[in-house]
């Protein structure tokens, strides 16, 4: 049956196919649009990471200054630029009115420009998806890296003490114990100004790193001893009587004795003044001092250790062993505290030498050896008087003897060296390109030693020797 358009238009069935088919196009569109407008970020991100691979992020700066989006060896250039800039300039202090200049070098200043840079480049250290959230955080976040700055403080207390002296008419002191000329000298703490030394470095560090030109005022204290003059006087006898008489030190066991000098124990005197509480004051030996002053001296009581000494008599397949003894030395750090003692004690105190030097190997390992004897032996005739007997018995006394410690490898070739005509060896037939040639050419001198090698391969591993 035939029907129109406008009849087929009507037909209820095409009517819903097509109504269905809209609504599933809407559907696909809502989920679809979402899903593209997510991507969209995730593509620009992806893109981004391609385009800027080796570069730092864009939100990092060192120290205040720019480096997004360089590559390190370029922010090592800029940072390091910095650094220059201040380490060209002094930076100025004022003290109780007095103004007063210094350089970065002059009191120790490091700048670690390359911790902070390898910081900034391990910014990028993320996989594709870790990094994401990173990245989005970059366009509203700045990262800001610091660098880490040393100061030496022993310069700064230098430069603290001479502003000190300079820029305050009567500073406090804390006192001091000093030798001069062999003699003891005090000079006794008195109140006063001071320098704040903790807030002095704190200011001397952040005005230097900050490059700024301007002055700083380093803030003064009123300052009361904490030290008497009773502590001063007792720590000076303390003094007086370490440097007072020469030491002499015995050791009965090894018949050795060491004198120190008056002079030797002044220069290895430590006076260390604590000011915190409990303010005291130490007094010591410095071992490293002493060590250096003793040097040529310690070293008579040094003796090393006596390696084992094996005998063998080829005759008898006897061998016979002489035990290993361990070597001697000064205990440096005991010998400082034996000074010390020494001085209390009227002059004389022990050597601590100690044999705590071992043996490549020790007695205690010999004797694990058990007896030693013949293992194995092998016998090559040859008939005597030819050139290459010469060379043979030459090699062989050169390697009598030898001895392979344990877990060494042993070469003929090192031990002998090059054969020549200056150590004995004549010349006689030789392998040369495969083919036996004698005998004019130099190759030929020690011509025959290799019998020697086969007669020592079958001696020892034929014989046993992997067995022992």
């Amino acid at each position: 049956m035939l029907r129109s358009k406008d009849q087929l238009g009507d037909d209820p069935t095409r009517a819903g196919g097509g109504e269905a088919t809209v609504k599933a196009s809407r559907i696909l569109l809502f989920v679809v649009a979402p899903l593209l407008i997510l991507m969209l970020p995730l593509a620009v991100y992806l893109a981004d990471r391609s385009m800027n691979s080796g570069t730092l992020p864009r939100n990092v700066s060192i120290a205040g200054i720019d480096v997004a989006g360089l590559p390190p060896d370029e922010a090592f250039t800029v940072v390091r630029a910095y650094q220059e800039g201040i380490f060209a300039e002094p930076s100025a202090f004022t003290v109780n009115g007095m103004t007063y200049e210094v350089y970065p070098n002059n009191v120790g200043m490091r700048i670690d420009v390359d911790s902070a840079v390898a910081t900034a480049i391990s910014q990028t250290d993320h996989t594709v998806l870790s990094g994401f959230v990173p990245w989005v955080r970059s366009f509203s976040t700045k990262l800001e890296i610091p660098v880490e700055v040393t100061i030496d403080g022993a310069s700064i207390d230098h430069y603290v003490q001479l502003w000190e002296l300079a820029a305050i008419p009567e500073p406090a002191f804390d006192g001091d114990i000093t030798i001069v000329d062999g003699g003891v000298v005090i000079t006794y703490p008195n109140a006063g100004l001071r320098i704040d030394r903790d807030a002095a470095l704190n200011i001397i560090e952040a005005t230097m790193l900050d490059g700024v030109e301007h002055v700083a005022e380093i803030p003064l204290v009123d300052r009361v001893p904490v030290l008497s003059d009773e502590q001063l006087d007792e720590a000076a006898t303390t003094v007086e009587t370490l440097i007072s008489r020469p030491i002499t030190l015995h050791n009965d066991d090894a018949e050795a004795t060491l004198i120190v000098l008056r002079s030797e124990m002044a220069a290895a005197v430590t006076i260390d003044i604590v000011t915190t509480s409990p303010a005291h004051i130490d007094i010591g030996l410095d071992p490293d001092i002493i060590a250096t002053t003793l040097e040529s001296r310690l070293a008579q009581f040094e003796q090393p250790p006596v390696e084992v000494q094996i005998a063998t008599n080829v005759a008898t397949g006897r061998v016979s062993v002489t035990p290993p003894e361990y070597g001697t030395r000064v205990d440096v750090d005991t010998l400082a505290e034996a000074l010390y003692a020494a001085a209390f004690n009227g002059g004389r105190g022990d050597l601590p030498i100690v044999t705590d030097i071992e043996p490549r190997i020790t007695a205690e390992q010999v004797e694990a050896w058990g007896t030693l004897g013949l293992v194995s032996s092998f016998t090559t005739r040859y008939t005597a008087g030819q050139p290459r007997v010469t060379n043979i018995q030459t090699m062989a006394r050169t390697v009598d003897d030898s001895i392979v410690w344990p877990g060494e490898t042993f070469s003929i070739n090192e031990k002998v060296g090059q054969r020549t005509e200056a150590k004995g060896y004549v010349r006689d037939g030789a392998i040369i390109n495969g083919e036996v040639y004698c005998c004019d050419s130099p190759v030929n001198v020690g011509g025959g030693v290799s019998q020697f090698g086969t007669t020592f391969f079958n001696a020892v591993f034929f014989g046993g020797y992997e067995d022992i």
